[in-house]
């Protein structure tokens, strides 16, 4: 199972080159990491962080793109969890247009910290379950 979710190419996310800016793919992802959050985990990210105090940066990013975006596009992005080991978690991400056609695939490795100590902590059970059903 994976989570998916649409996000729409706004016009301050294109560069002169009337295409998405290649930084923006990875806030994208995070767009739909937060989603994935509060639909699938069933907690916002900012009450993760706030409440429970626990947050999941990002250690390790890397994207290749197939074809550019342009304002206005539709993306389907889905998120699938690849790997989750005792702090660390690392998502997929590929974006679509609502066709199917791929644009990018991404890769990024988060790690559980302490929002206190800003050091790693095990991956709380209740969320490994969650993350778990989304591999």
């Amino acid at each position: 199972m994976s989570y998916k979710t649409i996000i729409t190419v706004n016009f301050g996310d294109v560069d002169p080159a009337h295409i998405v800016y290649y930084p923006i793919i990875f806030h994208y992802c995070h767009i739909a990491f937060e989603r994935f959050f509060t639909e699938f985990v069933g907690i916002t990210y900012p009450k993760l962080l706030k409440d429970e105090e626990i947050g999941f940066p990002t250690v390790n990013a890397t994207a290749s793109f197939s074809h550019p975006i342009h304002y206005g596009d539709h993306l389907e992005v889905t998120l699938k969890v690849d790997r989750i080991g005792k702090s660390s978690i690392d998502f997929s991400y590929v974006g679509k247009n609502l066709e199917g056609q791929e644009y990018f695939h991404a890769n990024i490795t988060v790690v559980a910290v302490s929002m206190v100590s800003f050091t790693p902590v095990i991956i709380p059970n209740k969320y490994r379950e969650c993350f778990t059903k989304c591999s």
